[in-house]
């Protein structure tokens, strides 16, 4: 796996700045850095899980700091529906009051990028489960299945494919030339912008058709093949036209 490191020295080299007299190590960190999250939230391409574990009486709760979107959310393996602010609303105009609707959870609504609401609000407190993946064992509290940013690069490698840190690097490449001061170049910061781009697009293309040819599974979204009818039967070529009688 390629590191932090692996893609600012070689967006140095090709600046032309391997010495980091005109853009510090620290500037190029920082575009590398935003660049490998930004690509993590175009793509949703590194996935995880926790356990938000039920507190009685509590409806909001707090989002791991590397969320990004939900994939889905389950209780005691039963699907948990994702719903909007105004859904919620409709369903108990009480949600928010102490006198909101308590039981298991059904759905959740998720508030930005901060907090997550159960409905109803859970009746009963969970200490603590086990990270498992997923499975249809009764597990009664409240599990989280969400895309993610990738792990701190200062510590970790690249959670990607190592040739998708190419086009991180041509987005360090367009910040580095944008940025005012020594170093900016219009024609060539145009360039790398664009380059990052068409990677990106293409990325998220790539995902797309990953996602869409999946086969559906219990419990999981996908297209798969549904819907599709199965192609007429044919006989072999060497058998010869078919007459019919």
């Amino acid at each position: 796996m390629r590191s932090m490191s692996n893609v600012t020295t070689e967006a140095a080299l090709r600046l032309g700045d391997s010495g980091n007299a005109i853009w510090t190590l620290a500037e190029l960190q920082r575009y590398v850095k935003d660049g490998y999250d930004l690509l993590c939230r175009e793509t949703l391409c590194l996935w995880s899980q926790t356990y938000l574990n039920d507190r009685a009486g509590q409806s909001d709760y707090v989002l791991p700091t590397d969320f990004v979107a939900s994939d889905r959310a389950t209780w005691n393996a039963k699907p948990m529906r994702e719903i909007s602010e105004g859904r919620l609303r409709t369903l108990d105009h009480q949600y928010q009051n102490e006198s909101a609707t308590t039981g298991k959870p059904e759905s959740y609504y998720i508030d930005g990028m901060r907090s997550l609401r159960k409905h109803p609000v859970p009746d009963t407190t969970v200490t603590t489960t086990a990270i498992t993946f997923p499975t249809t064992a009764a597990v009664l509290n409240f599990r989280l299945e969400y895309f993610r940013l990738g792990a701190d690069l200062s510590s970790y490698a690249f959670e990607i494919p190592s040739s998708w840190t190419k086009t991180i690097r041509h987005y360090a490449m367009y910040k580095a030339y944008k940025r005012h001061g020594d170093g900016f170049n219009s024609k060539l910061y145009k360039h790398y912008q664009a380059r990052w781009e068409f990677d990106l697009d293409d990325l998220r293309k790539a995902r797309g058709t990953l996602v869409s040819s999946r086969r559906v599974i219990a419990g999981r979204r996908g297209t798969g093949t549904r819907g599709r009818r199965p192609p007429t039967p044919r006989l072999p070529w060497r058998y010869g036209r078919i007459v019919r009688g």
